[in-house]
C-alpha cells in the first residue's frame, strides 16, 4: 500500500493481494524474505518477538515479490520480477516465473515459468485451490496483462490484457476475485474500478468524479509531473468497496452490481506548497468493522535540494454511510491496521497507536525518527534514520526487542515508508 516517494511516484507499486480470513492469516507461521544486495535469497521462519530468523531457509532464487497464500495458508507462491519488457526480444531475457512453497514443511514445492510473457511481476492472487491470478506490467507501455494459472499443473489456463491506455494504480482482494484501480495513462482523468473474478472475467465501473493518473507538462528547469493517486478499500464481505480521493466524494460501489454512489466528504485543507517537479495527492485508504474508513497519505509539492517536499493530509476518520470527517491527527502521512488497532508515525515523533474508534492508546519511540514500518500479525518492526530496528506489540505499544542491522521484509503484511 501511500509508502513510495519519489522513485515509486514515477514507477508502479507492487500491489498486496494476499487472501485468507482472518483466522486463516492467525494460523500462518511469520515468515520473512532475507535479500542481498536487495535481490531475495531465502525465505525464512522468523521469531515473533525478536523477528531472528529460526531453523533452514527456503531458497528462493529471486522470487521474492507479488506474494500471496493459498486459501487454507499452507502453501505460499513468489513472484520473479523478470527482466525484459512486453515487446523486446525474448531470447536474451528469462521469463518471469513463479515460485510454489509448502510453508509448512519449509520445501520447494515448484516452479512455473510463464514462457512468452516478460515485464515486472505486479501482484499475484490466489483466489481459490486452483487457481492464481497473476498481474504482469509492461513497465515501458504501463500496460497490464492478467494470466490465470493452475498451481497444482503448472499451466498457464487463460491470458488477458487490460484496456489499452490505463494503468494500474491500486487493487484489493474481495470474497471471489480482486480488484484494480485503474487511471488513464499519461492524463489525469477519471478513475476505473476493473472486478476480476477466478475465471478471468472481467467487469467495471467508471467513478466519474474520482479523479486518477499523472501527466507532465513543461520540460527542463520547468518540468512538472503531476499525479493524483486515489486511496481503495473493500469491506470484510468483499461486497462494497470505497475509493477516496483529496478533495472529491468517496465513491461507495456496490461490487454485485457495480453500482456507484457518492459521498459528499468534509472538504481537506490543502497543501500551502508550491514546488516543481512533482505534485499531487496520494492518498490510502482502510475499511474498519465499524463502518468507518481511516484516510491518510500526503500531497506532493516537487523537490528541495533534492529531497522530495510533501504535506501530510492526516489521519481522519470517514463514516461510510454519511460521508463525515473526523480528523484525528493533522500530521500522518500513512496509516497500517493491525487487529484492534491504527498506528501512523512520523517522521519526528516516534509512533501512535489508536484504537478503531479513533481514542489514541499509546505513543512509542517518540525520540526516534522512523522512516519504515512494518506489519504482521499483531507485530510491528520500525526502522529509523540511523538503522536501529525494533520490534513492537501493536496493541500495547510496547517494544519487545530492538537491534541494528537489515531486518527481513515481512511476508504477509503491509508496509509504510514514512520519511
Amino acid at each position: 500500500m501511500t509508502r513510495r516517494k519519489l522513485a515509486c511516484a514515477l514507477a508502479l507499486f507492487v500491489l498486496s493481494l494476499g487472501g485468507g480470513t482472518a483466522a486463516q492469516s492467525a494460523q500462518r507461521p511469520l515468515l520473512g524474505v532475507q535479500a542481498d544486495r536487495g535481490k531475495p535469497v531465502t525465505l525464512r521462519r522468523l521469531d515473533g518477538a525478536t523477528l531472528r530468523a529460526v531453523g533452514a531457509g527456503v531458497p528462493l532464487r529471486g522470487h521474492g515479490q507479488a506474494w500471496s497464500f493459498s486459501p487454507d495458508g499452507s502453501q505460499l507462491v513468489l513472484g520473479s520480477r523478470g527482466v525484459a519488457t512486453l515487446g523486446s526480444p525474448l531470447k536474451r531475457a528469462s521469463p518471469p516465473s513463479l515460485r510454489f512453497v509448502d510453508v509448512r514443511r519449509m520445501r520447494v514445492l515448484r516452479d512455473v515459468k510463464l514462457r512468452g510473457e516478460a515485464g515486472f511481476m505486479h501482484a499475484t492472487a490466489w483466489l481459490a485451490r486452483n487457481r492464481v491470478v497473476v498481474l504482469l506490467i509492461d513497465t515501458r507501455t504501463a500496460r497490464a496483462r492478467l494470466l490465470l494459472v493452475d498451481p497444482a499443473a503448472g499451466t498457464v489456463l487463460r491470458r488477458r490484457s487490460l484496456e489499452r491506455g490505463r494503468m494500474v494504480m491500486g487493487g484489493e482482494r474481495t470474497a471471489d476475485g480482486l480488484l484494480l484501480l485503474l487511471a488513464p495513462g499519461r492524463q489525469i482523468g477519471a478513475a476505473k474500478l476493473v472486478a476480476v473474478d477466478r475465471e478471468l472475467r472481467l467487469r467495471a465501473a467508471v467513478l466519474d468524479r474520482i479523479r486518477a493518473g499523472s501527466a507532465q507538462r513543461g520540460s527542463g528547469e520547468d518540468f512538472v509531473l503531476a499525479r493524483r493517486e486515489p486511496g481503495l478499500a473493500v469491506d470484510a464481505a468483499g461486497e462494497r468497496a470505497y475509493v477516496v480521493g483529496a478533495d472529491e466524494p468517496v465513491a461507495s460501489v456496490d461490487l454485485r452490481r457495480l453500482g456507484v454512489t457518492y459521498l459528499e466528504a468534509s472538504a481537506e485543507r490543502q497543501p500551502q506548497l508550491r514546488q516543481k517537479s512533482l505534485e499531487g495527492p496520494e492518498r490510502e485508504a482502510v475499511w474498519l468493522p465499524n463502518g468507518l474508513l481511516a484516510v491518510s497519505g500526503e500531497t506532493y509539492a516537487g523537490l528541495a535540494k533534492r529531497r522530495l517536499v510533501s504535506e501530510p493530509a492526516g489521519l481522519q476518520l470517514v463514516d461510510t454511510q454519511t460521508g463525515q470527517a473526523r480528523l484525528l491527527d493533522p500530521q500522518a502521512r500513512s496509516v497500517l491496521r493491525l487487529g484492534r488497532r491504527l498506528v501512523t508515525a512520523g517522521a519526528d515523533r516516534g509512533i501512535v497507536g489508536y484504537d478503531l474508534g479513533g481514542t489514541r492508546r499509546y505513543t512509542a519511540l517518540e525520540d526516534r525518527k522512523i522512516v519504515w514500518l512494518q506489519a504482521a500479525g499483531t507485530r510491528l518492526v520500525a526502522q529509523s534514520d540511523v538503522g536501529t530496528v525494533a520490534v513492537l506489540d501493536a496493541v500495547s505499544g510496547r517494544v519487545l526487542a530492538e537491534r541494528r542491522g537489515p531486518v527481513a521484509q515481512l511476508v504477509s503484511g503491509s508496509a509504510a515508508r514514512i520519511w
